[in-house]
């Protein structure tokens, strides 16, 4: 299960160096960094500013989500719906048959996923779960999709990929398919042209009608290799304000990204008892579509 924890166990090496280059300010405390903080308000807040650029995400993994005939889906990860929403009004395709569910960490997604469905009214056929799916309770069928969209894959921590392969087997059908994308990672040679390898420092601005302004900056580590490819840390600091640019909040994270092997992800889904029937790198990402063996 991941929780938000606060940041007094950081590597030494990783704050000094956030003081020494001012990223940190001498006003912040290291208790008050967020690590794996997915459940936080901001990232609701930062992920639905972001919905017009989401709108135009190619979402590779969604032209196979219909090749089976599903009569259900589950996306984990729903967010405030707009993958639910593209496949309810999908193109030339009749949905209306097939059941769809999203289940979401995030509990500040409701708010943001309900303003969606006032935009998107198909959306109010979709049973929308707040809470872990690793641990939920709340999930009571088999499914014959299971989608994990947009590299979400790299966000899981490396302890947790057996556990999310394992909770995926026990809710697919069983010739149901499970489909993800994760970065386009088949050799170390192309992990070491993927990954940064210098410390790299970026921003962005974030704006919302009637919410003020967000802006986020990111400092990224040099990325660790690993026995599965390679680890990257990031530091993202949130500052809100106001529409007369006066500071309300500032938020500081702590996030790894896992960038896989394509061998070592096709070792461990096998060790979980899946098979590889889908593996397109035609896309920005690879879309991997199993099924149990």
């Amino acid at each position: 299960m991941i929780l938000i924890t606060m940041g007094s166990n950081l590597p030494e090496k990783e704050v000094e160096r956030l003081y020494r280059d001012q990223f940190l300010l001498p006003s912040d405390h290291v208790q008050d960094i967020y690590q794996d903080g997915y459940q936080h308000e901001t990232w609701a807040d930062v992920f639905w500013r972001r919905r017009f650029r989401h709108s135009h995400r190619e979402d590779p993994e969604l032209k196979f989500v219909f090749q089976t005939s599903p009569s259900n889906v589950l996306e984990i990860g729903a967010g405030y719906g707009r993958i639910l929403q593209k496949l309810l009004e999908w193109k030339n395709k009749d949905t209306s048959a097939i059941a769809f569910t999203g289940i979401e960490l995030c509990t500040y997604f409701q708010t943001y996923f309900l303003q969606y469905q006032n935009l998107f009214p198909s959306l109010q056929r979709v049973r929308m779960i707040f809470d872990n799916f690793l641990t939920t309770s709340a999930l009571k069928d088999n499914y014959d999709v299971i989608l994990l969209p947009m590299n979400t894959l790299a966000n899981f921590p490396f302890v947790q990929l057996d556990s999310l392969f394992k909770t995926v087997h026990r809710y697919l059908t069983d010739e149901g398919l499970f489909l993800f994308s994760n970065y386009k990672i088949t050799s170390s040679e192309q992990l070491i042209k993927h990954i940064n390898k210098d410390t790299e420092y970026s921003g962005d601005l974030l704006v919302d009608l009637g919410s003020g302004l967000l802006t986020a900056e990111y400092y990224d580590f040099p990325s660790t290799f690993t026995h599965y490819g390679a680890e990257s840390i990031t530091y993202i600091c949130y500052s809100t304000f106001s529409r007369e640019y006066a500071l309300l909040k500032r938020s500081i994270f702590r996030s790894s990204t896992i960038f896989l092997l394509s061998d070592y992800l096709k070792q461990r889904l096998s060790a979980n008892g899946f098979s590889v029937v889908i593996n397109d790198d035609s896309s920005h990402s690879s879309v991997y579509g199993v099924m149990k063996t």
